[in-house]
């Protein structure tokens, strides 16, 4: 048996926050900032968007607090996956990402089929994220077959992180490129290239 674990975001999902900012740069122009300093307790399941944005609203009144569920959820669309399922046949897969909780609702209520057969090791569900060793020591306890797979991932102390723990790590980024075939016949040669090991692709 074969074995695949993807990453999803900038890996099989786009991330693209620009239209979060964008709707609050009027009001809050800091939120840039907020959302990147807001992450680490969003991603551990600590806090959520809107418990945040309510927080700021409750304090600015004028930063709106509705609409912003289907306005989060626009920051990550679905890429690249379903088309790769031919080459995956042969795998079992398992998702690893840093995401917070109402992405991952958002992800297994939304999103097409293939990204919710697979296992789903998430930051949110796990109360740690990349690059911690607890992230990586979880999903190994659980799914010890994995162990020795090559990794990919589209930050380099993630894949620093995870050849402390005997992953073969490996540099996937769809901002890398210019269009999607590109970046999709690149992600094929990755799949392709590690057909005959276990082989693992974490966020």
């Amino acid at each position: 048996m074969k074995y695949i674990a993807l990453d999803i975001g900038n890996v099989i999902c786009d991330v693209n926050l620009h239209k979060v900012i964008n709707c609050y740069q009027n009001y809050f122009p800091d939120i840039a900032n907020f959302i990147e300093l807001s992450a680490p307790a969003i991603d551990t399941g600590l806090t959520t968007f809107r418990q945040e944005i309510d927080n700021i609203h409750q304090r600015n009144f004028w930063v709106p607090s509705i609409g912003y569920e289907k306005l989060w959820d626009t920051a990550i669309t679905p890429k690249l996956f379903t088309d790769l399922q031919p080459e995956l046949k042969e795998f079992n897969i398992a998702l690893l990402s840093n995401i917070g909780t109402e992405h991952a609702a958002f992800i297994r209520k939304e999103f097409p089929k293939p990204y919710n057969q697979c296992i789903q090791h998430f930051s949110c569900e796990v109360g740690a994220r990349k690059p911690s060793k607890l992230f990586f020591q979880s999903f190994l306890m659980q799914h010890p077959e994995f162990k020795n797979c090559t990794f990919v991932d589209d930050r380099e102390e993630n894949l620093k992180a995870a050849k402390e723990f005997g992953f073969n790590s490996v540099r996937f980024n769809l901002k890398d490129f210019d269009d999607e075939i590109k970046a999709k016949e690149s992600l094929k040669n990755i799949i392709k290239n590690c057909r005959e090991t276990h082989i693992s692709v974490l966020d």
